[in-house]
């Protein structure tokens, strides 16, 4: 069995260079200069999210309920997922539901859906709402969930049945359009309007009275939203109630009774403006300690507000990162479906989804709750998010609920077979330096990753120079790395080596000139993979 023809006891003439590179455990981060070398920090990634080992291929997807689509039309699509853990401890009384836009599914056991309530009005926002847990006084578990199209309905889980809540007094259940819940008491958005209404404590039903938050906002719009945010504000650890209006001014209150006066007055803590905010009602989600609004500046933490920092100069939290690309994608369509934002446990993220771009392209921002950074994931056809037993669920435009458990991506229901899915493909362009010779013009000649999988591996790489964003125009494909096998093979015209270490490392010729340089990488896995680190080899020419 010969060597690699070529590459084994080549030793570097001349000038030559060579050194090995880390991969880009920082991620990604919109504050990072493209002339600021920083090897830690990715320009981007896709489907490669910097991990404790290095960087590693996200998980794929496959499909777990299907048939939700039987009003096909652009509406159509799984646009709110309503986990429910049961209080009794059983796991049979646990729930997953799925809202469209015809309705409210039963999607607890995979392959008998069922239709639970059908809404009246099927346009516009139906079946892109909130939804809230309620325990009441006499131990009975309830789920509110409302949008802005239907009003409001209510879960029971003794009698495990979905019913359009009562009319309160002041105000009727068709006319809600978001929920939660704040200090033992249910608050209610009224639909178009800058009024909220909250119940009694304890209470789920009778006299609702009347809150104006439309009085306070400086540049007027709806409310879309009211939300529980716990804070430690100095003074221990407290909730603060949130309302946030269309146009982007967000008031937060302290206090335990909206008509107290004295000790536990009810105290507004100023009026915050983040922009037009987007996502409707889930344009704010609370995880980590703080609440995150989704806006045209992009995801502002409320804490930062409170604190007095500009929204230009957060240092940290997922908007300190992400804000310099996610404003691109609010201008290019902030009124699509599926903004949103959702913390994974099971991932150990929080996600922010977008809609579907004009080029069929799905992309969610993964920001990784322990080290602080983030990259796109893509090819994930999600447009909402939610966390059930321990796994990650997402709704699709076309009426199906899948997970993101698998090593492969797009596995079906059906056919059952070894071949169903599709290798999960990344991509990543890493620092542009300089490499210590500034001014300098270098070629360079060859990249080795350094991969770890249990599966053989495609990918391919280059380099970019001088600052241009490059991509790969074709993906690679399984078989191209599949040469060199035993009895198979061409003598003379394959490059020989182990499987194993084929599948991990391979040294990968390249080309072109330029005074700073960066490598860009492709490639499609079938298992669980990490990219340790890259070797590059160059050579460095003159100042001209």
């Amino acid at each position: 069995m010969a060597l690699r023809r070529g590459l084994i006891n080549r030793q570097p003439k001349g000038n030559a260079q060579s050194t090995t590179v880390r991969a880009a455990h920082g991620g990604m981060d919109g504050r990072v200069s493209l002339a600021d070398y920083n090897p830690n920090v990715a320009i981007y990634t896709y489907n490669l999210i910097a991990d404790e080992y290095g960087m590693k291929v996200r998980k794929g997807y496959a499909e777990y309920c299907i048939g939700l689509d039987r009003e096909l039309n652009t509406l159509a699509g799984v646009k709110t997922l309503i986990p429910f853990v049961a209080t009794t401890g059983n796991v049979v009384d646990d729930r997953l539901f799925a809202v469209t836009n015809e309705g409210i599914w039963n999607v607890t056991t995979y392959d008998s859906p069922a239709l639970e309530i059908t809404f009246t009005n099927r346009g516009g926002d139906s079946g892109n709402g909130v939804y809230t847990q309620y325990n009441t006084d006499a131990a009975d578990t309830l789920i509110f969930y409302a949008d802005p199209e239907n009003g409001l309905f209510t879960y029971d889980q003794p009698t495990d049945t979905w019913a359009q809540s009562p009319d309160f007094t002041g105000l009727t259940a068709s006319a809600v359009s978001s929920v939660s819940i704040h200090k033992q008491r249910i608050w209610l958005a009224k639909r178009n309007s800058g009024d909220a209404y909250y119940l009694d404590i304890g209470a789920i039903s009778g006299t609702a009275t009347k809150f104006q938050f439309g009085s306070q906002f400086k540049r007027g719009g709806r409310l879309v939203g009211i939300y529980n945010w716990t804070i430690d504000g100095g003074t221990g650890v407290d909730d603060y109630l949130v309302g946030i209006s269309s146009a982007g001014d967000v008031i937060p209150y302290q206090g335990e009774d909206p008509e107290a006066t004295g000790n536990g007055a009810w105290e507004q803590r100023g009026v915050y403006f983040v922009g037009d905010v987007i996502g409707g009602s889930k344009c704010a989600s609370e995880f980590g300690g703080d609440l995150h609004i989704l806006s045209s500046f992009g995801i502002t933490p409320l804490s930062t507000l409170i604190r007095g920092e500009k929204l230009n100069v957060a240092t940290q939290g997922i908007g300190a990162k992400t804000t310099f690309y996610l404003r691109e994608d609010v201008r290019a369509d902030p009124n699509g479906v599926g903004w949103g934002t959702a913390f994974l446990p099971s991932q150990g993220s929080v996600v922010i989804s977008t809609p579907k771009r004009t080029n069929g392209v799905f992309l969610q921002y993964a920001y990784d709750v322990n080290r602080e950074t983030f990259g796109w994931w893509r090819g994930v056809p999600a447009i909402c998010f939610a966390e059930w037993r321990n796994k990650t669920y997402f709704g699709t435009l076309d009426g199906k609920v899948s997970t993101l458990d698998q090593e492969l991506d797009d596995r079906r229901i059906t056919p059952i077979n070894p071949d169903n899915g599709l290798p999960v493909e990344f991509s990543t362009l890493f620092a542009f330096s300089d490499l210590d010779s500034s001014g300098r013009y270098k070629r360079g000649t060859m990249i080795r990753p350094d991969f770890v999988s249990q599966s053989p591996l495609a990918y391919q790489a280059k380099f970019a120079y001088d600052y241009a964003i490059v991509d790969f125009s074709t993906s690679v494909s399984q078989n191209d790395n599949e040469s060199g096998i035993w009895d198979i093979a061409v003598w003379d015209n394959a490059i020989w080596g182990s499987q194993e270490l084929k599948n991990r490392t391979k040294v990968i010729g390249s080309s072109g000139l330029g005074r700073t340089l960066a490598v860009a990488l492709q490639g499609s896995a079938k298992s669980e993979t990490y990219l340790m680190s890259y070797d590059i080899i160059w050579n460095t020419g003159g100042i001209l």
